[in-house]
């Protein structure tokens, strides 16, 4: 039923970073690949999730334009600047160089959001709940409190009835949340 996983970069956390090497220490690439980026997640929105493969091709034939363009100007420019920057910024372009596929990955798969927010939204609640009552009680407090916010998680995030959709599971009905 299950297939093996394809994994997707946050490009919000990418976006971070770039607008650092911007803003920081003036890195003009840095700007321009992070306006791409915003760009391509407009385009998919309006496209209601995902590009063709002619308009992904297109934009990634920008994407690796500009880190290449990046490059250049990183092996210039770095030599003259502090060390901290040239390692962060070398760093950065390879990832965007060896990790191009699981950053790029929203353009053509539907399913793949541009951020992971919903999976940090949902993590956020069992710290929530650490901070408010100190600690969880138990091992099996902790496994029960996961395992409930997994669920509730899951059938919002299916668009499901909540409360039916809990009734027929506490019934036994576990297809409810595979239906």
């Amino acid at each position: 039923m299950f297939t093996e996983a394809e994994h997707a970069l946050c490009n919000a956390h990418l976006l971070r970073e770039l607008r650092a090497l911007h803003k920081v220490h003036h890195q003009g690439w840095a700007r321009r690949l992070s306006d791409l980026l915003l760009e391509m997640n407009r385009l998919v929105n309006e496209a209601g999730g995902a590009l063709t493969d002619a308009q992904a091709r297109v934009l990634e034939a920008e994407w690796d334009r500009l880190v290449q363009q990046a490059a250049l100007w990183a092996h210039l420019r770095l030599h003259n600047g502090s060390e901290t920057a040239a390692k962060e910024t070398r760093r950065l372009l390879r990832r965007l160089r060896e990790r191009k596929t699981e950053i790029l990955r929203f353009l053509r798969e539907p399913h793949v959001p541009f951020n992971n927010n919903l999976a940090e939204r949902d993590l956020r609640m069992a710290k929530t709940k650490e901070k408010i009552s100190g600690t969880f009680r138990s091992e099996a407090g902790v496994e029960a409190f996961c395992l409930m916010r997994s669920v509730l998680s899951t059938i919002q995030k299916q668009k499901k009835p909540v409360a039916e959709t809990m009734v027929e599971l506490l019934q036994g009905n576990t297809e409810a949340l595979f239906a």
